[in-house]
């Protein structure tokens, strides 16, 4: 991507002493600059343990955790079924 846009001076001279410093160029300081500020907004995507807390579902099923987890799913589906017909 290129980007043209005009700075203050202030921040050019900033940028040429982080240039100095660190003997990157114009395109390594802009990114870290990104990055950093980035970071700094806690944007992040949920993982799946996330999604499943939020939805209420971890930790919803009270069983034997030795039975395995498709046995109880199963039996639920079973039961949750005969609920509806009946």
């Amino acid at each position: 991507m290129e980007i043209t846009t005009r700075l203050d001076p202030i921040y050019t001279d900033k940028i040429a002493a982080i240039q100095r410093q660190t003997h990157q160029d114009l395109s390594q300081v802009i990114g870290r600059a990104i990055d950093l500020y980035y970071q700094t907004l806690e944007i992040s995507t949920p993982n799946a343990l996330e999604l499943f807390q939020a939805a209420g579902l971890v930790g919803c099923m009270d069983t034997d955790p030795s039975i395995p987890y498709q046995t109880v799913i199963h039996e639920y589906l079973e039961q949750k079924q005969e609920r509806n017909q009946g």
